[in-house]
């Protein structure tokens, strides 16, 4: 498990290579074997790999039963149990409040290889005045949007690298964003609206 853990904490050590997600997930169909290896993988393929599914699961996120996880990884539901219990601790895993829903702390390093979103560090350290004008925006956008708060986290990444006067139009143009959308069913997450600039 220490070996596994070591590799899902640093993927990039020892290269990379980029396969297709049907391949592997045929191959792993095959092999009846449980081991803590391939149900890391297997739990990688069943996430999210885009941010629009219509579920509301982002890059990296999964949906959450034990039962169904352990069916499909053909093993007990006390050795997922154990499992996601080893990737929390490491850090490699965070699951929600009640455990219905978990997400790779590193996706974009263990699938996408750091491109794309992922241009900040997943911790992004936020001065006083920059975290405080961040909880501002996060509680007046799931208010208005009336969603359910999702992926602050991601959310705060995407506010690290926004300039002040980007911050500024984030929230002075929001209301002007909601009222652009023909029905609010397609409103984006806080995360989502940062990142594209819908505020632009």
């Amino acid at each position: 498990m220490k070996k596994l853990i070591s590799i899902l904490k640093d993927p990039k050590a020892g290269g990379q290579i980029v396969l297709p997600r049907r391949l592997l997930e045929n191959m792993f169909e095959n092999i009846s074997k449980a081991d803590d290896t391939r149900a890391c993988i297997l739990m990688l393929l069943k996430c999210a790999y885009t941010g629009s599914g219509g579920d509301g699961l982002q890059e990296g996120e999964m949906d959450l039963s034990h039962r169904r996880l352990a069916g499909s990884l053909r093993c007990s539901g006390s050795r997922v149990y154990r499992l996601l219990l080893e990737l929390q601790k490491a850090g490699v895993v965070r699951m929600s409040p009640g455990g219905t829903r978990m997400s790779w702390t590193n996706y974009h390093d263990i699938c996408r290889m750091g491109r794309s979103a992922a241009r900040v560090p997943s911790v992004v350290p936020l001065d006083e005045e920059a975290a405080r004008a961040f909880d501002e925006f996060w509680t007046l956008y799931h208010s208005r949007s009336r969603q359910i708060p999702r992926d602050r986290y991601q959310a705060q990444r995407e506010w690290a690298v926004l300039t002040d006067e980007e911050r500024r139009m984030a929230m002075d143009r929001m209301e002007d964003y909601f009222r652009s959308l023909s029905n609010m069913d397609y409103v984006r997450t806080g995360a989502n609206y940062l990142r594209c600039r819908s505020f632009l």
